[in-house]
């Protein structure tokens, strides 16, 4: 059958980066075979999804507002070869929700046989990744000067998707951009009235706040959960003051420590923060018992759209 990766409602809509559709397919004939995908309406839909086969990308596929369909061409040559489809939302919720009708399939058909290929393999382990634009691959794909555009953005090029890889996780990112534990970027107050990344967090579709669509998070017990926030805090000014940055993650992460008991959850300082930020950060890992890890700016040498980090940094 098909299995959803990332955060799905019961209508089959997504808008999480990473969220993914896996499934594998047999061929009936020594033809190519054509999977047809229905797209139900989606307004202001500007997203890119990855298509990928057996493991090695095949194409990214803009998804517009006119799309109402998307079509998926498996080259083949022999009868009865299977090969692993996995359809993967590259862009985060901003750029619209990937909104599943019926999937057809021409010359093949959905199998539940497996390949033995290493890259196919069901992945046991579990890692959530909670953060803002370094977290969905922002402007990753560019190369600087330039400015954002959603082509840019690919989170399997994320430091995100990138750990979970050579980890062999499945993974969750929740992750939006210009979103901050208290304050969002530009804000003119020092803390946001609403939509920082707690008030997103236990969202199923980020972009609805239906309480019908809360995330029940027992329906996928992560074993690693990282947390990067801070930047879009102290991007601008007004700072929000150390307390109120430091109660607010403090806050979060007793949420997430009591939604993921079993969870190791370490706490990240981003490369563009110094002290006192990063100390505020280092005093909540303490008090909530939870790993403290100081990105060095070193590792960004190399950098995308809008001074974000390029594919090389995000490696590193």
């Amino acid at each position: 059958g098909i299995r959803k990766l990332g955060r799905w409602s019961t209508d089959d809509f997504a808008d999480w980066s990473g969220s993914s559709l896996k499934f594998f397919v047999r061929t009936t004939t020594s033809s190519n075979a054509t999977i047809f995908i229905d797209l139900k309406d989606c307004l202001n839909c500007n997203y890119f999804i990855e298509y990928s086969i057996n493991c090695k990308s095949i194409s990214a596929i803009n998804v517009v507002n006119s799309m109402h369909s998307i079509e998926l061409i498996v080259p083949n040559k022999l009868r009865g070869s299977v090969y692993q489809i996995l359809i993967t939302k590259k862009t985060e919720p901003s750029t619209g929700t990937i909104m599943v009708g019926d999937i057809r399939l021409k010359d093949a058909e959905i199998t539940s046989g497996r390949r033995t290929d290493t890259c196919n393999e069901t992945h046991q382990k579990r890692m959530i990744f909670i953060g803002d634009s370094i977290s969905v691959g922002y402007g990753v794909d560019g190369q600087n000067p330039c400015p954002f555009s959603p082509d840019t953005e690919n989170v399997l090029h994320a430091y995100s998707a990138i750990s979970a890889m050579h980890a062999s996780a499945d993974y969750h990112v929740i992750a939006w951009s210009g979103r901050g534990v208290v304050r969002n970027y530009g804000e003119s107050d020092s803390t946001s009235k609403a939509l920082t990344v707690p008030e997103l967090y236990n969202r199923t579709l980020a972009t609805s706040g239906d309480p019908s669509l809360y995330w029940d998070p027992s329906s996928y017990q992560a074993q690693a959960i990282l947390i990067n926030l801070g930047t879009n805090d102290y991007s601008t000014e007004p700072h929000p003051t150390d307390e109120a940055f430091s109660t607010g993650l403090s806050t979060f992460v007793g949420v997430i420590q009591s939604d993921y008991p079993q969870a190791k959850i370490g706490l990240l300082c981003p490369f563009s923060l110094t002290d006192p930020q990063c100390g505020n950060i280092q005093s909540v890992a303490a008090e909530r018992r939870v790993e403290y890890f100081r990105l060095s700016p070193d590792l960004v040498q190399s950098y995308g759209c809008v001074m974000h980090p390029d594919y090389t940094a995000q490696q590193s």
